[in-house]
């Protein structure tokens, strides 16, 4: 039996508080099942952080909230940075999906825009590279001098790939998922139709996906879920706003939006 979607991971005093303080933590943990340090229950599972590193539920000892990746079958983010971990995963997945499979080119661009309210009187740029062997980032965020401006963190990426044709064996393809536990059918928005030609026939001859404006929803899910917990960090606790790392100045700003604009071309 799973543990649920989303997760509360806490020491035992702050468990202790949280489930005799009900009314006063309801909107901090409303949807969220609560769970103490060491459980018995969270054997099995991970925990992925935004550095990419994979660290057993069991042996998490930070407060923190999590949600299930839906990629993995085992895999949880934490809330606060769920949407980094999900398009790394998301996107890097979709791309090992496509050629074990048989595809022959892949390309993937996409963008995204977090925009909000924020008050103060500042500005300044900050711009960022990120190398990896895959993916190629770019990130800048500016902050204009205004008393209710408007801040942006905007990202752009690009994904270009092509080799020979190669498709491996539905036993070897099964393997694979069933060894990393991956979710395959979360990749049915994308490439859904081909993975069932694939497992139906073992190979696909020819084919091509092109789309754009591709949303995917459990990512958006997931950001309102931050947003509507980091809302109620204004009214909550002490016990509870001293064990929590959120950034309660932008979650709890007027207006919160995330722009997500993926293209994707595969060809087989």
């Amino acid at each position: 039996m799973g543990i649920g979607d989303n997760l509360i991971l806490v020491d035992s005093q702050t468990e202790f508080n949280i489930k005799h303080n009900p009314i006063a933590t309801k909107e901090t943990t409303n949807n969220f099942e609560l769970f103490r340090f060491g459980d018995e229950k969270l054997k099995g599972y991970f925990v992925k952080d935004k550095n990419d590193k994979l660290i057993p539920l069991e042996e998490y000892n930070k407060c923190c909230y999590l949600v299930d990746s839906g990629i993995y079958n085992n895999v949880y983010y934490p809330l606060d940075s769920f949407n980094e971990c999900y398009k790394r995963d998301y996107y890097i997945l979709l791309y090992k999906i496509s050629f074990k499979i048989g595809a022959k080119s892949f390309s993937l661009s996409y963008s995204d825009e977090e925009k909000y309210s924020k008050k103060g009187e500042y500005s300044h740029t900050i711009g960022a590279k990120v190398n990896h062997p895959i993916v190629k980032v770019e990130a800048n965020a500016n902050m204009n001098n205004k008393n209710s401006s408007q801040e942006y963190n905007k990202t752009e990426s690009d994904i270009n790939m092509s080799m020979s044709k190669s498709e491996v064996s539905k036993e070897k393809f099964n393997s694979w998922l069933e060894n990393e536990k991956i979710n395959i059918r979360a990749f049915d928005n994308i490439i859904g139709p081909y993975i069932d030609r694939y497992f139906d026939e073992g190979k696909i001859d020819e084919g091509s996906i092109t789309r754009e404006d591709i949303k995917i929803e459990h990512n958006i899910n997931s950001h309102k879920e931050f947003v509507k917990v980091s809302a109620g960090f204004k009214h909550a606790p002490t016990f509870i706003k001293g064990k929590f790392n959120f950034d309660t100045e932008k979650s709890s700003a007027s207006k919160i939006e995330i722009a997500k604009k993926v293209k994707v071309k595969i060809e087989f």
